[in-house]
């Protein structure tokens, strides 16, 4: 689903404009990125955790030239899902998975 789809499906179902619904999702999503981009976790219960996360140092390699190269530490964005959240997931896809299984 992409943004336009999430705020027709919201305005549908609140029965609010799509105008305000797409106001009231881009800001939703700036506080979201505005604080983690503080370094701040914004917590919605039940639903997950969205965090900076700290990536380490690591080496890798140039593949053009084959040599090591270092990355350096950065913060890069993070989501935790909740545990209902994790279940409604893998019980809304149970069924896929096992018609995937029978295919095989």
């Amino acid at each position: 689903m992409r943004r336009k789809e999430a705020i027709a499906e919201v305005a549908r179902r609140t029965g609010l404009p799509a105008s305000q619904v797409r106001l009231v999702i881009e800001e939703l999503l700036n506080v979201i990125i505005d604080e983690v981009a503080r370094g701040n976790p914004v917590i919605f219960r039940n639903f997950g955790v969205f965090y900076p996360k700290l990536q380490r140092r690591r080496v890798a390699r140039d593949i053009n030239r084959g040599k090591p190269i270092v990355v350096p530490a950065r913060f890069v964005p993070g989501f935790r899902p909740y545990p209902n959240f994790k279940r409604a997931v893998l019980e809304g896809l149970k069924e896929e998975a096992e018609r995937a299984e029978k295919a095989e």
